[in-house]
């Protein structure tokens, strides 16, 4: 898992430290993504020492997310972002400048935003030799067709990713997923050596990508659902348990034990269901813990066992599972990060 970052400054600090007291027995933040371009300056200080003093992979995302959501035009991004990844070349990995489409896109307009994406990245690419071959392309499209104009443009690369998912929300800024954007993930996994899956929200989703066979993925749904009073389990949705919503019950303490007895969880950040409750900070880092879990669990948990919690805690995602698989026969599934 690649953890997608919007943090301040002043809470990745809180965020690192806290993690530091306790022997988790792995390095959670091993893989980072994060926009350097609207990043602060002293965020992304924080990111280089993680990288100079325990080794974390850093991601660098072009920020298209930002273009969907009208703060900033395509070609402004590409400008600026073309001048900060040559200053900042120290990065493992550098996403290519992508225009997003949104469900309420028509036809025409995907196809443009298609067609932008893929004339970008062949521009990047020449104008970055000498961090060519870190360099990520962003499959876009809705259909088949757009998608597999992108997948042959970016023949020569090894790892690409993907985010064209169907979206909703305020702005367009949640990504849903959908019969189509899996058939599209399952195209793409088969005609190409890696791929990576940006904006992956839930456990339950996690799951779904490994089993078609997502080399990685990056998800800020740990951090954001934290911020709504919500906490994860693996292979569980979101539960909100701050009281805080009006439209959805909140999880009780004996309910929230329960299902850490059926998914076997257990974190120093949820020992307190109080404390859990009442900060964001422990909330965010229970999340934490529990989507690095869902993966290690996905590789060595019988499959019948994670299907049977998620036909009585995410029926969405085990209908999907089912339906893409021969009925919950799961094989060759090779995420690893």
């Amino acid at each position: 898992m690649v953890v997608s970052m919007t943090l301040d400054s002043s809470f990745l600090k809180k965020l690192v430290e806290k993690l530091n007291e306790y022997d988790i027995g792995y390095n959670p933040l091993r893989a980072i993504l994060i926009s350097p371009l609207f990043a602060r300056k002293s965020t992304l200080q924080i990111i280089k020492k993680l990288k100079d003093e325990i080794g974390s992979i850093i991601y660098f995302d072009s920020g298209g997310y930002y273009v969907q959501q009208g703060k900033i035009e395509f070609k402004e991004l590409c400008s600026r972002l073309l001048k900060i990844y040559n200053e900042n070349s120290w990065a493992d990995y550098f996403v290519l400048p992508d225009n997003p489409p949104t469900s309420s896109d028509s036809d025409y307009k995907t196809e443009m935003k298609v067609r932008e994406t893929i004339t970008a990245t062949r521009t990047f690419y020449e104008k970055l030799p000498s961090i060519r071959e870190k360099c990520i392309p962003v499959v876009h499209g809705h259909t088949l067709s757009q998608v597999s104009s992108c997948v042959k443009a970016y023949k020569d690369f090894e790892y690409i990713g993907f985010g064209s998912f169907a979206t909703s929300g305020e702005n367009n800024s949640v990504n849903s997923v959908s019969y189509m954007s899996v058939e599209i993930v399952k195209f793409i996994v088969q005609n190409t050596a890696r791929l990576h899956v940006f904006g992956v929200s839930t456990p339950p989703a996690i799951y779904l990508f490994y089993v078609l066979g997502v080399y990685s993925f990056d998800s800020i749904g740990w951090l954001r659902s934290a911020g709504f009073g919500k906490v994860f389990l693996p292979f569980v949705r979101a539960h909100n348990i701050t009281h805080r919503s009006m439209r959805y019950s909140s999880l009780s303490r004996e309910d929230f034990e329960h299902l850490k007895t059926l998914t076997g969880h257990e974190c120093p950040f949820c020992e307190n269901f109080r404390k859990l409750q009442n900060s964001r900070l422990y909330r965010a880092l229970h999340n934490l813990i529990v989507m690095h879990e869902t993966v290690e669990l996905a590789k060595r948990k019988n499959p019948k066992e994670i299907l049977r919690i998620m036909s009585e805690m995410s029926d969405k995602y085990y209908k999907m599972i089912y339906r893409v698989t021969n009925h919950g026969n799961i094989t060759s599934p090779r995420i690893s990060k």
